[in-house]
């Protein structure tokens, strides 16, 4: 169907033929004139619906309430295809209260719009109107068919989900949900609780053949709706890095488009979105403090982390099991990776006075306290350089402590 936003456009260089012919005849009816009060009638979904206007200034408005907890889709146009629909018809896709949600212009020819993923129990309507206000260009007389079509599926998002309060759930091992954008402007919300120690992923995949524009921006948010990371122009399919917040951490996913203009915006473009998850006990924990020491090294394993953000902080406990050297290897999970300034790695005492530290490492490196057994020592791991282009945001590392 035609998008709003065409019809100024046609209408502006309408020719001036064309308006004098209206004149004459006495079809056209004046600007501002206000239209003869809209008819409202209910319909079923499944079920086509056979109307038409009887003059110019007449609406239709079409109510429907949604039955299902998928998706439905649109279907409007001449019931006959010889008649002539002349400027053919408007419509509207409307909340209950009326807020117009999309819409299309100079519609004549069967067509049927993209799926719509509303809520059970959404209240809808559909205005329908002549293009043209005035009895020489507009379809009066002219029957037309609306069919509003309910496809029941428990893999679609459900609007109207544009805020965290009203978030779709994901879950981890799942095949993920559908979603698609309905205008420019539309944003997704997901929300996912980390369901296992260990780390887990974050795949949107483009289902659409079509050209998307700019394509998506996916970003994660905490509870209280800070913004954690984002990935942007997502058009063919994106797996984020490995996330390790700790079991039980609620987390938000938002969708939307990346240019929120309707000719660059992925609008109707399908999507999938899902989270991959993975139990690993050999990964650090993430926590929204950076001052709680969440996580523990075990003396002899080894255990994998990375930066968040360039303000993130990793803080262990160790706890030595005998008397002696206490060394702290950190290392880089991929030597060859450019790092920026690398990180900074401390051993500090339970009241955070450093014992020992090393700055910028960007490979390997081991620094070491003597300790009695039973004596608890704090290692901080951080980004030397609070930049985001020069942080190792996202890098891997492994630290490591052993007593000799």
């Amino acid at each position: 169907m035609e998008k709003k936003g065409t019809k100024k456009m046609n209408r502006r260089h309408g020719t001036a033929f064309a308006i004098v012919l209206a004149l004459v005849f006495t079809f056209f009816t004046p600007a501002g004139a206000p239209r003869a009060a809209s008819v409202t009638k209910e319909i079923t979904t499944n079920k086509a619906c056979v109307d038409r206007l009887q003059n110019a200034d007449d609406e239709k408005i079409y109510t429907f309430t949604v039955g299902t907890s998928g998706y439905f889709t649109i279907s409007f146009g001449k019931l006959h295809e010889e008649d002539d629909a002349q400027f053919g018809w408007d419509l509207e896709l409307c909340t209950e209260s009326g807020k117009v949600l999309r819409a299309w212009d100079k519609v004549k020819e069967k067509q049927t719009t993209g799926r719509f993923d509303f809520k059970k129990g959404t209240k809808l309507c559909i205005r329908v109107k002549a293009d043209w206000n005035g009895d020489f260009y507009a379809p009066v007389g002219v029957a037309y068919s609306l069919k509003v079509a309910a496809y029941d599926s428990d893999k679609w998002e459900q609007e109207d989900n544009n805020d965290m309060q009203n978030a779709t759930l994901l879950r981890a091992g799942s095949a993920g949900k559908l979603g698609t954008l309905w205008n420019e402007t539309d944003v997704d919300w997901y929300a996912y609780t980390v369901d296992q120690a260990g780390y887990f992923r974050i795949r949107l995949v483009n289902l659409s053949t079509t050209e998307l524009g700019h394509g998506w921006n996916v970003s994660l948010h905490d509870s209280k709706g800070k913004m954690l990371k984002k990935w942007k122009n997502i058009r063919s399919g994106e797996t984020s890095i490995k996330l390790n917040y700790k079991k039980g951490t609620q987390l938000f996913l938002k969708v939307e488009a990346a240019m929120d203009s309707e000719s660059f915006a992925p609008v109707d473009k399908q999507y999938k979105i899902l989270v991959i998850s993975k139990a690993d006990s050999s990964w650090e924990q993430e926590s929204r403090d950076n001052n709680k020491n969440d996580n523990t090294i075990t003396v002899g394993k080894t255990v994998h982390g990375t930066m968040i953000s360039e303000k993130d902080r990793d803080n262990y406990t160790v706890v030595a099991d005998k008397a002696g050297l206490l060394r702290i290897t950190l290392s880089n999970a991929y030597p060859n990776k450019e790092l920026g300034y690398g990180w900074n790695l401390q051993i500090c005492d339970t009241k955070g006075r450093v014992l020992k530290e090393s700055k910028k490492i960007r490979t390997k490196q081991t620094i070491g306290v003597t300790v009695k057994k039973g004596t608890a020592c704090v290692v901080k791991v951080s980004p030397n350089w609070e930049s985001e282009s020069f942080a190792p945001i996202d890098d891997i590392y492994l630290l490591k402590a052993v007593i000799k």
